[in-house]
């Protein structure tokens, strides 16, 4: 996983880089909390920040939010600490995100399709081919556009720290497609949003939204023939070991996945 952010942009963009009360605010809502965490910070001790995320220890975003952690408190001394909390124990992307908005997270991870049901705006983000390479999209939302999400984000109580990446997504199926008439009739899980179910049944396919860790037990149980995702995806959860033969390179769509705190 390639991190979009700087070590500098996601120090600042946290409140490590600045004043320590802008970051103490990502603790909790209560000035209580961000008082104790600005006072604890002030004394020297030590403070830590609990990120959640969906992906397992063995993933490569993972291992990436740890190098953020390894950063955060290389760079603090540390005095900030981030603990990673991996493979969805603190919950799914939307229960983990309302959970930071209302304060009782620290920082929650998500796709940018579930930070969508706060900022519809985003939505933009789940059209199909939105993007030709991986410079215009990181492009993107370094510049004008994450600066109008921000804003938006800003009015619904939420600061987008930066954005990690999932990157594009391309096709797994257990038979090959090559063809776009290959499409035709055929199961595939989707992201649970509108843009991918209409992309794909376009494309004369059968979407069927599925929680991410349900598509191994759907692929063995044939209630799916393909799913979608970053090939990453396909080679940590082993789906071949449920039946994929196949890797189609569509990037159809390029996914963020952006650490945010209640602002």
């Amino acid at each position: 996983m390639k991190n979009v952010i700087s070590r500098r942009s996601f120090l600042k963009a946290a409140g490590i880089i600045g004043a320590y009360a802008a970051l103490a605010a990502c603790g909790g809502s209560s000035a209580s909390t961000a008082g104790s965490t600005a006072g604890a910070a002030a004394s020297g001790e030590s403070v830590t920040f609990t990120l959640s995320m969906v992906d397992n220890e063995q993933s490569n975003y993972y291992k990436g939010a740890q190098a953020i952690a390894d950063s955060v408190n290389e760079a603090t001394n540390g005095q900030f600490q981030i603990k990673v909390v991996a493979g969805g124990t603190l919950g799914g992307e939307s229960d983990t995100l309302d959970m930071a908005i209302q304060g009782d997270l620290d920082i929650a991870s998500c796709a940018n399709s579930v930070l969508a049901n706060y900022i519809p705006e985003m939505s933009i983000l789940d059209q199909a081919f939105l993007w030709d390479s991986q410079d215009q999209a990181n492009y993107a939302v370094r510049n004008e556009l994450g600066d109008l999400i921000q804003e938006k984000a800003n009015a619904q109580g939420i600061h987008v720290i930066g954005y990690m990446e999932s990157g594009f997504r391309d096709v797994f199926s257990k038979k090959p497609i090559q063809t776009m008439a290959d499409f035709n009739g055929v199961k595939i899980r989707t992201m649970q949003n509108d843009g991918q179910l209409l992309a794909f049944t376009s494309f004369g396919a059968n979407p069927v939204a599925l929680a991410a860790g349900d598509q191994f037990t759907a692929l063995q149980q044939n209630t799916i023939d393909a799913c979608e995702n970053a090939v990453s995806n396909c080679w940590v959860n082993k789906f071949y070991e449920a039946g994929v033969t196949s890797v189609t390179k569509t990037h159809h769509c390029f996914v963020y996945i952006p650490p945010v705190h209640e602002r």
